[in-house]
Formats: structure tokens, sequence, C-alpha cells
């Protein structure tokens, strides 16, 4: 069969690249219904080739001469109850990506892309995948088009609840993400010198501890809603900084722990609407009594045709929340209004940037 959009140059046309994307939600699908089974959980884990070793071999699962033992889809599907002939079928679709490998008949092993896929995975992002596809969220997907007409998110409309309520069931996705965050920017510059850091909106507590782990000097206060913060503790106490770290419970909206000399609000600013936000802002502002630094770590929208993953995830925070990513001339706008000074915007090894502020 032909496609019908192909260019006489054996080039794809405009046409095709447009049907490509559409198609992209195959690839999606065999994801998620992978990670949703723990797939790769039954393969062995993936490791970077060894000097001498053979191209396409790992360090990890080998016979004596280097070959690579994969895993029969039998063996697989047994493992996760799944019909074999469906599940190869899903797998050879993936690895077709480059998201695991078919080295032999009917036969899986990893590849760097499929071994985040694992439960255990350092840099794991199974329990992200899995809400992302699943049915809450793709049910609220499927109103898109009603949230583009009239400018109201989908989900609470579709559930009958508010979004919120299911994030607070489902933190493992967020901890996922905030430990990448973690491991990256806590030894950054910018959070040295600070004696009292305020995490504001900080989840289970895995960014604070990472900064006290850091900053040997610093003390640290964990705010957040009270069954978010209620196992904080003892993350603090694996970290070994339990003695430096405060949780404290309660609405941002309505108050913030004041004392801090730093205060830190990551991940939060686009869940929420201009107003919201803004009453966000000014409950911090209000906290911090003209004194300190609040560092906003946020993704900025680059203007006009500029390449971004914000501009994707935007459309997530439309469906989903209500929120919005912003640019950098919409957060300056948002801190004035607030009562902040112009922030500076420092580049982190992350996808999000530093907004640093302090209060007119």
């Amino acid at each position: 069969m032909t496609d019908s959009a192909q260019g006489a140059s054996g080039e794809s046309s405009p046409g095709a690249l447009l049907l490509g994307i559409s198609s992209m939600i195959r690839v999606e699908r065999a994801l998620w219904v992978t990670a949703e089974l723990g797939v790769a959980d039954h393969l062995l884990p993936w490791r970077p080739r060894a000097a001498g070793v053979r191209d396409g071999a790992s360090l990890a699962g080998h016979d004596a001469d280097g070959v690579r033992k994969a895993v029969s889809i039998d063996t697989i599907a047994a493992a996760v109850v799944a019909d074999p002939d469906s599940l190869y079928r899903v797998l050879r679709a993936l690895a077709a990506t480059g998201i695991f490998s078919e080295t032999g008949p009917r036969a899986f092993e990893h590849t760097a892309f499929s071994n985040p896929l694992r439960s255990d995975a350092p840099d794991s992002v199974r329990e992200v995948i899995r809400q992302q596809g699943g049915e809450r969220e793709w049910r609220a997907w499927g109103e898109v088009a009603r949230t583009v007409r009239v400018g109201e998110p989908a989900y609470e409309r579709v559930w009958g609840e508010s979004p919120w309520r299911y994030y607070e069931q489902t933190r493992i996705r967020m901890t996922q993400v905030s430990r990448t965050d973690s491991a990256a920017l806590a030894g950054h510059p910018i959070f040295t010198e600070a004696a009292r850091i305020v995490d504001v909106a900080g989840g289970e507590g895995d960014f604070l501890a990472a900064l006290l782990v850091a900053h040997a000097e610093a003390r640290g206060t964990l705010f957040d809603l009270p069954g978010i913060v209620q196992d904080a503790g003892e993350g603090m106490r694996r970290a070994g900084v339990a003695d430096r770290a405060q949780i404290r419970a309660g609405d941002m909206f309505d108050a913030v722990p004041g004392g801090g000399d730093l205060y830190v609000l990551k991940r939060a600013l686009h869940d929420w609407n201009d107003q919201r936000a803004r009453s966000l802002l000014r409950s911090i502002h209000r906290a911090m009594k003209g004194r300190g630094r609040l560092v906003i770590l946020t993704e900025i929208l680059p203007p006009g045709n500029a390449p971004s993953s914000a501009k994707t995830a935007d459309l997530a925070l439309l469906v989903m929340l209500g929120g919005r990513h912003r640019t950098a001339a919409e957060l300056t706008g948002l801190l004035a209004d607030a009562g902040f000074s112009p922030p500076d915007f420092v580049e982190v090894p992350s996808a999000l940037t530093a907004v640093i502020t302090t209060p007119r």
C-alpha cells in the first residue's frame, strides 16, 4: 500500500507529515500499555556497553562470549498475564522506534530508551506514563474541543470533582518528576547563602531534602496540604536532614510560613490561572515581610515559533487544570501585580528556568 501523501521525490509531503503526527497516538498507546502491564520489569536492566564488548551487547545479562540474553515474548506475556501474540505486536512496534529491541526471534531486551520504564530505574518514568495515559486523563482529553470552544478545563466537567483530589491520590507521578529536578538543581549556586529555605507547594519534600543535603548549613520548611506532607518526615529522615527540616501543612492561598530568607516555588505557579497565581504570589509576599528572595522554578514560553516542550505541556494545563505556562513578560507582570521587583531569569541544568525576584 502506498502513501498517497508521499511526494514524487520520495520525500514526505506536508500531508504525510500531518498524518505522521496524528498517528503518534498509536505509539503513545503502545507505550502506555507496556507501562501499565509492567513489561519493563521483566527484562534485564540495560547497562551502557563496556569497552571491548562487541556492538549490541551490554554489561548485564550476557553469556560468557558477550551475547545478550533476550527474553522471549512467551516468558514476558506469562509474567504480565497478556496474550503473547498481541504483546509481541506492541513490543515490535515500539522496538521500531528504539524503545525495546528485538534481538532474537520474538525475544526482546532493553535499550537506553526503554529502561526508564522499569519501576526500579533511578530515572523511572513508569508512573508518569501510566497516569498521563490512564482513563482519568484520557477521557478529559476527549473533551478538548469543548475546552477550546468555551475556555474551561475539561477534567472537572468529565469527572465531577477537582483534579487535585486525583493528583493527591497519585503522588508518585510528581515524586518521580521531582527527583529528576532535585538531582539536577539542588547544588546550583542560586541556593547558596540561604539560612532558612521555605519550599512552598513542596510536595513530599524530595526537593527540599536535596537542597538541605547540598547546603549543610541551611534549614528548611516544607509547606503543602495536610494530605500531601503527612508522610514527608520519613523522607527527611532517610535523607539525613530531619533535624534541619520543619514540616508545615496549610493552604498556600491563605497563608505561607514566615521566617524564610529564600522562598522556593517549583513547578507550582503554572498550575493556576492568572487570578489564582496572583493570589498565591501575594500570599508569599505577605510571608516575606519585605525581606529575602523568591525563586520560581518553571518553564518559560519562548516567543513566536520557537520550539518548546512548554508549549505542548501548556495544553495539558489547559485541559486538566485551567493553568498555563507563561512568557517572561507575563511572569514579570504577575510578579509586579503581587508586589515583587522585576525578576532575573537564570538558566539552570533542567527544562526549568529560575525566576529570581525580591519584594519591592
